[in-house]
């Protein structure tokens, strides 16, 4: 397989850097509370801020493609099974997430000391949105499908990749996507940004093990969509 564009190291740390910048720092929204998605307006204005991330990361991606561009990111021909199949993988990942947290639960609880207990609580007690309608959870499964999109057309396709043109290992670069994506999330609090660690390993393991985008894709946004229905049932 000859390589077509073969950047070096600094020419894809730029592109990394530029599409992080275009991606996380430019925002529709001139302010981010806990009750910004029971406005119907704001989750219109994310879906258009969302299309063009989903554009410029795709575009990005194909004019800075080694060889072809669907076998180098992983984004094969959309199929509606895709779907179905993503829907399983989260299923499954739900029902291992929940034994291994009444297994962490209980061990936090028994096995370590009070003060350990006191600062997962206090690390705990960060971002939390507010669902107060049924409207806004509507809306709110749609929002979750764009927010899947961009974040694994970025975080997995586009940053795993750029890190695997220039040498980078899949294990690597996938631990290095995941810090990127889990530093984002940081204002959830600590538990969060570690939580968030986490899932994007998981999300990595996803994408690179099928080597299709869709898959993480659809795991990211059921997972979202399940959360929405928790802080709307909370609420």
């Amino acid at each position: 397989m000859t390589l077509l564009n073969k950047y070096p190291l600094r020419y894809a740390c730029l592109e990394i850097l530029l599409s992080y910048f275009i991606v996380s720092r430019i925002s529709p929204f001139d302010y981010v509370g806990v009750d910004l998605w029971n406005f119907s307006i704001n989750h219109y204005y994310y879906w258009l801020y969302s299309a063009f991330l989903i554009i410029f990361i795709i575009y990005f991606a194909k004019l800075t493609s080694s060889y072809d561009f669907r076998d180098e990111f992983f984004i094969p021909e959309f199929k509606p099974i895709f779907i179905c199949q993503a829907f399983l993988i989260f299923v499954k990942l739900l029902i291992y997430i929940f034994f291994l947290l009444i297994i962490l639960c209980l061990c936090i609880l028994y096995c370590f000391p009070e003060s350990l207990r006191l600062w997962v609580e206090a690390g705990s007690s960060g971002f939390m949105w507010n669902i107060g309608s049924k409207q806004s959870l509507a809306l709110m499964v749609i929002t979750s499908l764009f927010t899947g999109g961009v974040e694994e057309l970025f975080y997995r396709a586009f940053i795993i990749t750029k890190l695997k043109q220039v040498g980078v290992a899949s294990l690597i670069a996938a631990f290095l996507g995941s810090i990127i994506f889990a530093y984002g999330h940081f204002y959830y609090g600590f538990i969060g940004f570690f939580f968030a660690l986490i899932f994007g390993g998981i999300l990595s393991y996803i994408y690179l093990t099928h080597k299709n985008i869709y898959y993480s894709v659809f795991v990211h946004s059921f997972y979202n969509i399940f959360v929405s229905v928790l802080l709307f049932l909370l609420n």
